[in-house]
């Protein structure tokens, strides 16, 4: 099992979030990633802490999962970048959205 943090930014690279990810493989449904987000109020400073804390209680509690294969941490956060900018199921705030296709664009992975 891997952990990781990764802290969503906009274009001007100002922070807008975090994410909290962590990896397993299971022999039924093979490699998982498990992801939750925290998305900064504009109307509040910004608090890295509050919102790793708050990624990761959301992590414990209620994790979205992502089935991918994957073969390094940075396979991981683009499978998850790729599933936020797509917010198939309406999950997300804008400001994560735009933060995790900004990620993708800067990365220079395709969006497939």
């Amino acid at each position: 099992m891997s952990n990781r943090i990764i802290y969503l930014r906009e274009e001007n690279n100002k922070t807008v979030g975090c994410v909290a990810i962590s990896t397993s493989e299971d022999t039924h449904y093979g490699k998982t990633i498990n992801y939750q987000v925290s998305v900064h109020n504009p109307r509040d400073l910004f608090n890295k802490a509050m919102a790793r804390q708050l990624a990761i209680g959301r992590l414990i509690d209620s994790p979205f999962k992502v089935y991918a294969d994957y073969t390094n941490i940075h396979d991981v956060t683009y499978f998850v970048m790729k599933e936020i900018a797509s917010n198939k199921n309406k999950l997300f705030p804008s400001r994560a959205i735009i933060a995790a296709k900004c990620w993708i664009k800067k990365s220079g992975r395709l969006t497939t």
